[in-house]
């Protein structure tokens, strides 16, 4: 799995904020704004912070897409590793009955 982003200036109002795209293996996934309009009040650029609050949504979403992807590696490998110890618990029942018996 390849999971990137791009942010680029919102094309809808340029200089006023930013666009998050997201990608999940070169198809985009998802798009979030992030308007500099939100941050005009507080004594920082709003333009910059912006751009950084875009920048760390980014970053947990692919954090996220991770942890999800090993999750689901770790169910797909768990069952094969169950049915190859549950085929050596049955061919061990099995070396037990055929002497005791």
């Amino acid at each position: 799995m390849n999971y990137t982003y791009d942010i680029r200036p919102d094309a809808k109002a340029p200089g006023r904020g930013w666009n998050l795209h997201l990608f999940d293996n070169g198809k985009e996934a998802g798009q979030i704004d992030f308007p500099a309009t939100d941050y005009e009040n507080t004594h920082l650029d709003a333009m910059k912070v912006a751009f950084l609050r875009a920048e760390a949504e980014a970053k947990v979403w692919i954090k996220g897409r991770r942890v999800y992807s090993k999750r689901r590696m770790r169910l797909v490998v768990h069952p094969a590793l169950a049915a190859i110890l549950g085929l050596a618990v049955l061919v061990a029942a099995y070396n037990v009955f055929k002497y005791a018996f």
